[in-house]
């Protein structure tokens, strides 16, 4: 019943609206832009279609029965997800800005995967363009699948704290280049607590922009990181690294209301496991994702968002290959 309501109440308050991250709706604000101490409450959301919301294998895929242990709980492989957000944004001197988020997915047919996800953040600018960014988000219960232990299949859930440094120093006018680390935690249910992992991530990013004469501005952006993270339980320890890299363009038209944005990762996945383990042994994952976001506005007012993402990972483990399309389709209109 509270999962229907919140619905209604985001399609009477937005509409229709269907937005991409970073593109959303300022409901209230407080004080004139751009002074010292304002704040600023920001509310939208998103409606999406997942072919694969568990990334399951096309073999797991095709056997999917909810009366198996295995599937129990989940319906069907494919669904819709309706996500609402909430953002504050408070202004202090000093160029400093504090922001608070929090967005909850609502899965249609397989309420199992609901999770909310909650984060806070510290940016504080100086210099011509320089700015250092610190974050915290916390996910409190995510279900990750049924999974096999003690003989049996049970649900696999965890909960997820990230925390993020990261400095960006402006170049040039046109490059920007970003330097981070992130920590993130993962505490598993009991039955489970032997995927519990610590991880380590470096991160650097190089952003390019350049006004195109006749065309409008084009922004290039390349990222790649490195990822350690172990496990020191007795049941099934375990270390996996991670690396890969990305780009991203995006194109404004002087002449046109519509922006494009392409986007292109790749990663690399290698697992070890000490103990002997059906399920991290010697398994090895390459992954690559594309996006495409296309946005036109009609006026002040209309804007309507298409995006589209696929994602394919390769395994030399049969049950971890899988494909997914994710398709998200709004129309927003400001009042």
């Amino acid at each position: 019943m509270i999962k229907h309501l919140t619905v209604i109440f985001f399609m009477l308050f937005f509409v229709l609206e269907g937005l991409p991250e970073g593109k959303e709706i300022n409901v209230r604000e407080g004080e004139s832009s751009g002074a010292a101490g304002q704040w600023k409450l920001t509310l939208s959301s998103d409606i999406k279609y997942d072919d694969n919301i568990l990334q399951y294998s096309d073999t797991d895929k095709a056997a999917l029965d909810p009366d198996l242990p295995k599937y129990s709980g989940v319906s069907q492989a494919s669904d819709f997800i309706f996500s609402p957000r909430l953002r504050l944004d408070f202004r202090f001197p000093a160029r400093l800005r504090l922001s608070v988020k929090y967005k909850h997915n609502f899965y249609f047919k397989n309420p199992v995967k609901d999770y909310g996800l909650a984060s806070l953040g510290i940016t504080g600018k100086f210099g011509k363009g320089d700015a250092i960014l610190l974050k915290y988000s916390y996910l409190p219960e995510f279900y990750l699948r049924n999974l096999y232990a003690a003989g049996d299949y049970f649900p696999a859930r965890f909960a997820l704290q990230i925390a993020s440094l990261k400095y960006d120093h402006k170049l040039t006018r046109d490059f920007t280049v970003g330097i981070g680390y992130q920590w993130e935690n993962r505490d598993y249910n009991e039955i489970f607590n032997g995927r519990d992992a610590v991880t380590n991530i470096a991160l650097i990013d190089l952003d390019y922009s350049k006004r195109i004469r006749g065309l409008g501005k084009a922004i290039v952006a390349i990222s790649s990181n490195y990822k350690n993270s172990d496990s020191s339980s007795p049941i099934e320890a375990t270390s996996n690294t991670l690396w890969g890299g990305g780009v991203r363009g995006k194109i404004n038209f002087r002449k046109s209301p519509c922006s494009v944005i392409v986007g292109y990762r790749y990663y690399r996945k290698e697992y070890t496991t000490n103990a002997a383990s059906d399920i991290h042994f010697d398994r090895q994952d390459e992954r690559q994702e594309v996006n495409l976001r296309v946005i036109g506005r009609g006026g002040r007012n209309l804007i309507l968002i298409l995006n589209y993402k696929f994602i394919k990972n390769n395994s030399n483990k049969p049950y971890a290959a899988f494909t997914n399309n994710i398709l998200s389709l709004g129309l927003r209109y400001r009042l």
